[in-house]
């Protein structure tokens, strides 16, 4: 007797989210009934540390099996082990298939040792609203090399997208700045976050400008390859940094920042070294402190009490609604 086939429908789409790819083909065959639960799988995942789940091969067979009608809502692929690049086709042909199906959520975790390329239909994805790319360092191979984006197809446009995140991410810029090109194809992105950014003939301009950003958080992204940064961003609410510095910031739009947390250093062009971001560099830069009209709550935390008490005074000046100051010696 099917005892699960008259349980709840809800209950049975629960079920169903923890089946892989090929079980799900299965059991659509086996049960009419259940065949229809499967119009949208909540969510597709391969992980390559979990052995239950057999081989990606088998994985991908299963995804490619689906009904064309069924829609994915989420799809994470995992592969920490350093994939083969004779697998990159058989990665192509499995995410291709999932971003005709609907997709909302698409995470890649892939231990990449040679560049690795998306295929143009990531680019053109009408329906993901969420993505994060981690190109997973793999032993033996320079970092950073793994995802690689380089050239884009002229209609490339990402309609929904509002959640991106960039880890280990190799921008070549043989065409153009494929970086800039990425970010215009996103007209609502919300959310941004950048991790182990690395350049190939790099060709951005400096200047990131995204008028509907709300969240952004920076690391090891190499800005100071670039003279000058702009950050036009005036819907940024949060904003975190961890980074050296560029020589300048010619524009700064971050009128409606409501918190920021700065982890900066600067570089010495001449010995290549870095330089703790403290309260001495910020009293350098005192006179381009800009007015915080909106800052209200200030935790300052500083190693040398002297130096913290040196550039106080003018950030206070520039904080003329401020109600909460903690400081942290």
């Amino acid at each position: 007797m099917d005892r699960i086939s008259n349980l709840p429908k809800e209950v049975i789409r629960r079920i169903v989210s923890f089946l892989s790819a090929k079980e799900a083909v299965f059991t659509s065959i086996l049960s009419k009934k259940w065949q229809n639960l499967f119009t949208i799988i909540p969510k597709l995942q391969f992980d390559d540390t979990d052995e239950i789940q057999g081989s990606f091969s088998d994985f991908v067979d299963g995804v490619i099996s689906l009904p064309s009608s069924t829609r994915v809502n989420k799809f994470y692929l995992r592969c920490r082990d350093r994939v083969d690049p004779a697998q990159y086709d058989l990665i192509n042909r499995c995410l291709c298939d999932v971003l005709k199906r609907g997709i909302l959520d698409l995470k890649l975790d892939i231990g990449i040792g040679r560049h690795y390329y998306l295929p143009f239909e990531f680019f053109t994805c009408k329906t993901v609203v969420k993505v994060e790319l981690e190109g997973r360092y793999a032993a033996g191979f320079s970092y950073g090399k793994g995802f690689v984006v380089d050239v884009l197809p002229e209609n490339a446009f990402l309609p929904a997208l509002d959640t991106l995140t960039l880890s280990v991410i190799q921008f070549n810029d043989l065409r153009g700045c494929a970086f800039k090109k990425l970010l215009s194809a996103c007209p609502v992105l919300k959310e941004l976050t950048i991790f182990g950014m690395r350049w190939q003939r790099p060709k951005w301009s400096g200047k990131l400008c995204i008028p509907t950003l709300q969240r952004l958080i920076i690391q090891d992204f190499h800005p100071s390859q670039f003279t000058r940064v702009t950050l036009d961003t005036p819907s940024l609410t949060y904003f975190e940094c961890s980074d050296a510095m560029p020589d300048e910031y010619s524009i700064v739009n971050l009128d409606f920042l409501v918190e920021a947390k700065l982890h900066l250093m600067f570089t010495d062009g001449q010995y290549q070294y870095y330089i703790p971001y403290d309260g001495s560099a910020l009293y350098y830069f005192r006179e381009a402190i800009p007015v915080f009209e909106n800052l209200y709550h200030l935790t300052i935390r500083c190693d040398d009490e002297e130096d913290c008490m040196a550039f106080l005074p003018y950030l206070l000046k520039k904080s003329p609604n401020l109600e909460t100051l903690v400081i942290d010696v």
